[in-house]
């Protein structure tokens, strides 16, 4: 109602002027008034209607007039909205470096404590393929080889590993890699004696490749093995879905990464370069050899003559702790 009666208000001097025209046009008719009444009643209406014609233009020029107002207006808007956005795309460059940095951090999880053994895990619950690298895979034998040969038997399919360690023929090698291990343990754990030397880090080697042998000779797992001339202080475990980077034992962080990153792509790159750059280590070469459930020393003395590792150097003590190690070795992370 409301509506109607301010457009009736606004169209009155119209309606005016055409109830004017119909009246005294009637009245004409029927000559009820005199000439000299209408012709003073055409000019009336002829007046009426002038206003009207004049009001209407002035309200589309002012009409005109805010409307072009309003157009300015968002002109002025838009030109500064613009020039905000280019200030933007400004700050957004100079802070580029500082989203890739960010991006970057949220690509590594930082493991800690229990949170480790988990990971791992994790990480071997569902894998098809496992890449180690590191020093002597210690707790490569101690938990990741026995888990994945019951997971391969459980799934009745083999599961692929790739192990890289540090050759155990390069007693330069084992000897800076103990040295290190020996300063490391000093300063942060005292009470541990780490790998102690040169010789205990040869041993290790050696341990890990016959448990790498044994697998691959009794289980499902299908292993290839590389001897590295040079050592790390990180210890790499690669499977489908993560990476997970380790640098002590259960006392140091770890580090996980997810294989849609792109950190992972270029871990992978790395480890394939490295794997390839090592002396591969060939279980064909043995592969006639059946050790028994408990090898005797002249068998594993044998086993790596045929591996073109002799253990002429090592003692039957030696040997001994090589078997010992392979068969019960001590996990680092007690999971």
């Amino acid at each position: 109602m409301g509506r109607w009666l301010i457009r009736a208000k606004e169209q009155a001097d119209t309606a005016l002027a055409l109830a004017l025209a119909v009246v005294f046009s009637v009245l004409g008719v029927l000559e009820t008034v005199s000439i000299d009444v209408v012709s003073n009643a055409i000019l009336v209406t002829l007046a009426v209607l002038a206003f009207s014609l004049l009001r209407d233009r002035w309200r589309k020029q002012d009409t005109g007039e805010s409307v072009l107002r309003r157009f300015s207006h968002l002109v002025n808007e838009l030109d500064a909205t613009l020039g905000k956005h280019r200030e933007v795309q400004d700050l957004t460059g100079e802070l580029a470096p500082v989203r890739g940095l960010l991006k970057g951090l949220a690509e590594v999880e930082v493991l800690a404590g229990p949170a480790i053994s988990r990971a791992f895990a994790d990480a071997r619950q569902a894998c098809a393929f496992w890449e180690f690298k590191g020093g002597t895979g210690t707790y490569l034998r101690a938990k990741t080889l026995p888990e994945l040969a019951r997971l391969s038997r459980i799934r009745s399919r083999p599961i692929r590993v790739r192990i890289e360690i540090l050759d155990p023929g390069d007693l330069p090698l084992c000897d800076a890699y103990a040295r290190y291990q020996q300063q490391i343990t000093r300063e942060l754990w005292p009470q541990n004696n780490g790998e102690g030397t040169g010789k205990n880090v040869q041993l290790s080697c050696l341990a890990t490749i016959l448990a790498a042998f044994q697998y691959d000779q009794s289980s499902l797992l299908d292993i290839e093995l590389s001897l590295s001339s040079v050592w790390s202080n990180q210890r790499f475990d690669r499977c489908d879905d993560y990476l997970l980077m380790t640098v002590r034992d259960k006392g140091w962080p770890a580090y996980r990464i997810r294989s849609y990153t792109k950190l992972y792509a270029d871990y992978l790159t790395h480890l394939s370069i490295s794997f390839r750059q090592g002396r591969p280590v060939s279980f064909s070469a043995a592969a006639d050899t059946m050790l028994a459930e408990t090898p005797t020393m002249a068998e594993i003395r044998q086993l790596f003559d045929q591996l073109d590792l002799p253990l002429g150097s090592h003692t039957d003590h030696d040997v001994a702790y090589i078997i010992q190690q392979a068969s019960a070795p001590s996990n680092p992370y007690g999971d």
